[in-house]
């Protein structure tokens, strides 16, 4: 049976501007990765398997980091930069990547049950192998994107195509 994660978050609303601000981050995140969190840039970082599930992350860089086989489901990804990021047999299920830049990320293999992609940048995204099931792809871009044996039925809605590559 796997392991049932519990996670919960304080938020405060400084005065003096409109973003949340977390408090409290799950027990098993390391102070530096807290830190860099806080600091909203994980850039370049080594992320390989960590487990940041249901984590509030809105606007961080994960530009070409490494979050192969990290569970990021039920994660808070809107506004997030994953440009270039591996995210090969990634858990993404459920997640909110409302607004991400994922162009020319590598998602080969993972699960994106119905994450919310809704105006995500996908273009030359690697999604070859990935689980589309219920995905919502509305008003995203895809163009350039690869999706060789992708599965599933995402929801499509207005989304930019051209230059799909799918075998």
């Amino acid at each position: 049976m796997s392991e049932i994660a519990i996670i919960k978050y304080l938020f405060e609303r400084p005065s003096d501007t409109k973003q949340n601000q977390i408090l409290q981050m799950p027990p098993t995140l390391s102070p530096e990765l807290k830190e860099q969190i806080l600091k909203k840039s994980l850039r370049g970082s080594n992320l390989r398997g960590v487990n940041l599930m249901g984590v509030w992350l809105e606007g961080i860089d994960f530009s070409e980091a490494d979050l192969t086989e990290a569970c990021l489901e039920f994660a808070i990804l809107s506004s997030c930069n994953f440009q270039n990021c591996k995210l090969e047999k990634a858990n993404l299920r459920r997640a909110n990547l409302i607004g991400a830049n994922l162009e020319g990320a590598h998602l080969r293999e993972a699960d994106l049950y119905y994450a919310r992609l809704t105006c995500a940048n996908m273009q030359k995204a690697d999604l070859s192998g990935a689980n589309l099931e219920r995905t919502i792809l509305r008003c995203a871009d895809l163009r350039g994107a690869i999706l060789n044996n992708a599965r599933g039925h995402p929801v499509i809605d207005r989304t930019k195509m051209e230059g799909i590559v799918s075998c």
